[in-house]
This record gives C-alpha cells, structure tokens and sequence, in this order.
C-alpha cells in the first residue's frame, strides 16, 4: 500500500507526495519522537513499525486541513492517543485533553471548553482536542461534542460577562479583519476562527453497545470526523515490538 506523507521536506510549503522510502519516512518520526520525549512532556516509548506509522501520516493529513477532526476506532493500548500526540507534535499543534477526577461533572468540563474556546479562538492557536471514551462520565459530554463538530457552537457555553471579555480581546483583531463591531458579527467570527483552529481527535472502542447507541444519538460523532481504524498489529508489528524489548534481555551463556 502506498503511503503518502507533506512531513518530509522541511521548512517549504508542505508538498503532499509518495513515500517511496520507508526507512526515510521511519527514521525522521524517529528523530520527532525523541525531540517529543525531550520537550518536557511525559515520554512516551513507541515502536514505529509500519501500521503505526501510516496512521501517523492519515492523523497528519486529516488534522492539517482546515476544520479536519478524526473519530479512532480501535481498543485500548492500540497506540490512538500516542500516535495523535506525535501526529500533533509533528504539526507542532497544542494538544488539550481534559483530565478527569471524582468530581468532573459538566460544569467542569464546560470550564475545560471555555479554556480550549479562548485558545483557538483568541490566542488564535492550533489545538488538538484529544478525547477518549473512557472520559465519559456524563452523556451530556458528547452533546457538547457533537456540536463543536457539526456548528462548532456549544450552547450557552459563555456567560453574558466572559462572552464580553471574549468580544473585548478580539475587537482589535476583528476590526482588521473588516468585521462590524456588533455582537452578532463579533460571535460569528469568533466561532469562526474556533472551528479553524481546533481539531477534535476522538478515541474510541467499538466494543459493546455503548459505541452504537453513542453514534446513533450523535450523528456528528461519524459525519463530521474522517473514520480511522486501529485493527489488531500486522506479524510484522508484533516482531518489531517484540525485537526492541527482547533485544535487551541478557539471555546468558547457557
């Protein structure tokens, strides 16, 4: 199968073109992985066999196009949430992920949506907004979702005052852009510049009812999203992991 890849030349406008070494291919994630790992964030230990890494090039592909979100289908421990943070790091895109305690209800998680708005939508950042299943620990979460997928809207997310604090930041800028300084033009551009901005990558197990029953109640889930697979590991995937760790395993002489 082909793999097609817009990573490989530095610096230029991204040319989209045929992988024709794997080995190039491999070695540069290679060098993006360690440079992740030395970034401050928590390292991650990957082995970038060949399935992994053309669903590195299909995150990359997806994400980088404006209003791009992807829906990963596949099991826990696959590789999806590694694999979109290296896919992320290598789009040099901000990654925001919730992180859920015992007391992470809805109000929590709209304060969460309320920060990754300001980001894309003020600061004007590229943001990943990375996603698992397991984090569902209200319904009302996907909703919210569903509707940052299909209008990139969520329903009063913004109290009057927060949403004026908003609009204040962004006059200036709006101003440049040529857009009326109403509160009508003013929220159209700021959910605007939002939907251009933030991609929503989401994990999810195909395991059970819960995912059909989820999909059925929230269309957005598959129609706004590009569908990506993790299948169980190729032979050649499972030799490859088994390689790097039993490489280091001292067998004696006997």
């Amino acid at each position: 199968v082909p793999v097609f890849a817009d990573f490989l030349r530095e610096g230029a406008d991204p040319v989209y073109e045929d992988v024709r070494k794997m080995e190039t291919l491999k070695e540069l994630l290679e060098f993006k992985l360690e440079d992740y790992n030395a970034s401050g964030f928590v390292p991650m230990d990957l082995v970038l066999f060949r399935d992994a890494i053309e669903h590195i090039c299909r995150i990359v592909r997806v994400v980088r196009c404006q209003r791009g979100n992807m829906l990963l289908i596949g099991v826990g421990g696959s590789g999806r949430q590694s694999l979109s943070r290296l896919a992320s790091f290598v789009l040099e895109y901000k990654v925001f992920q919730i992180e859920v305690t015992r007391q992470y209800r809805l109000n929590e998680f709209r304060e969460d949506l309320r920060s990754l708005y300001r980001l894309a939508g003020v600061d004007n950042k590229p943001t990943v907004f990375l996603f698992v299943d397991t984090q569902i620990v209200v319904e009302d979460f996907l909703e919210d979702i569903n509707n940052i997928l299909s209008s990139g809207e969520v329903p009063n997310l913004f109290p009057p005052d927060e949403m004026e604090e908003v609009f204040n930041d962004l006059r200036p800028i709006a101003k440049k852009a040529g857009v009326e300084d109403t509160p009508a033009s003013l929220k159209k551009f700021f959910i605007s510049r939002v939907r251009n901005n933030l991609h929503v990558i989401l994990c999810m197990s195909p395991v059970g009812d819960a995912f059909r029953n989820r999909m059925r109640m929230y269309p957005g889930l598959v129609n706004c999203t590009t569908i990506d697979f993790f299948n169980a590991w190729p032979t050649d995937a499972l030799l490859a992991v088994a390689s790097k760790y039993m490489d280091e395993v001292n067998f004696g002489d006997g």
